[in-house]
């Protein structure tokens, strides 16, 4: 599900969040984000709460979700990145629609959902069923992470699989054709490839917001990134 995002982050303020780690990193990024979150506020968009609480469905799928990544990943898998990705998608609501039409927990779009379903030989696409919405979830963020090479680091290689999930893996190959160095997501990540500028606002905070706002909250339930 697409939210409004936090207001147009500068290359300066990507390579701080870059350079920091730890608990450090993890607040700062999360300072800037509700900073720069609060004049677009709304209930839909941003839990009330100044830190995440993972919803009550979250917890009743969290072992679907292990197995899932796991299987897909390997054991000791990113499961945060993961969790973090379906709060920024749907709030953990299997029956989320979003006005452009997106449907489920991974918000999948109808047509890409019949193309996974194939591509990932997951049977019949049911982006509303929450099991087949994690599978096939889970599924496309690894074929992503397996289709992109160029990264210098994890941490950037889970920005670029996010970025493609949200907006494409065609334009996060021509950021990094155009950028000075195609491994580093806050070098290539903001290139804009010739889309509108707000999908490309919309994805340069895409990958942050999940990986430094959401993901802390569910630090416990694997190996997280980028913290």
């Amino acid at each position: 599900m697409r939210a409004a995002g936090f207001p147009e982050a500068s290359s300066a303020r990507l390579a701080l969040i870059d350079e920091r780690s730890g608990v450090a990193r993890q607040l700062l990024a999360a300072a800037l984000l509700a900073i720069s979150l609060q004049p677009q506020c709304t209930e839909a968009t941003l839990p009330a709460a100044a830190f995440v609480t993972p919803p009550a469905f979250a917890l009743q799928i969290r072992g679907s979700l292990i197995r899932e990544v796991n299987f897909r990943f390997g054991v000791g898998s990113p499961v945060p990145v993961i969790a973090g990705q379906i709060m920024q998608e749907s709030r953990f609501s299997a029956n989320a629609v979003s006005p452009a039409g997106a449907l489920g927990l991974m918000q999948f779009m109808p047509k890409t959902a019949e193309w996974a379903a194939v591509a990932g030989k997951l049977g019949q696409a049911q982006p509303l069923d929450p099991l087949w919405s994690l599978r096939a979830g889970v599924w496309y963020d690894w074929y992503l992470h397996d289709q992109l090479k160029r990264f210098d680091t994890e941490c950037d290689h889970w920005h670029f699989t996010l970025s493609a999930y949200n907006g494409g893996l065609k334009y996060v190959l021509e950021r990094q054709a155009l950028a000075s160095k195609p491994g580093s997501w806050t070098i290539a990540g903001p290139i804009n490839p010739g889309i509108k500028p707000e999908s490309q606002r919309e994805n340069v905070e895409y990958s942050p917001k999940i990986l430094y706002y959401f993901q802390p909250a569910f630090q416990s339930w694997g190996i997280a990134q980028c913290l």
